[in-house]
């Protein structure tokens, strides 16, 4: 499947990285995958993740833990102020059952 890698989940899982002169660094780890990302010019608003069947583990695992965690670190990356924080909008939905 063609699924997308989260920047925001990616930056926020990243941003205790050390320069490789003064600390070793491990490898850059990439954001929770999820089906589609909504994306602006800049930033990432919202996401959605599809499953076959509602009652399988993993769709319940990826919709009810992982998508409220990437859905946290796009919010983050998009409000730099509490004002902008208490106005702004992240969407996500889960798809199951198809």
């Amino acid at each position: 499947s063609k699924e997308a890698s989260s920047k925001a989940n990616a930056d926020t899982t990243n941003n205790k990285r050390s320069i490789a002169a003064l600390n070793p660094t491990c490898h850059k780890k990439t954001g929770h995958k999820m089906d589609i990302i909504y994306r602006t010019s800049r930033n990432e608003v919202g996401c959605v993740k599809i499953g076959k069947d509602g009652g399988q583990t993993k769709e319940m695992k990826d919709g009810l833990t992982k998508m409220p965690i990437v859905m946290h670190d796009m919010l983050a990356q998009i409000a730099g102020t509490e004002q902008i924080l208490r106005h702004a909008h992240v969407i996500g939905s889960v798809i199951s059952g198809l």
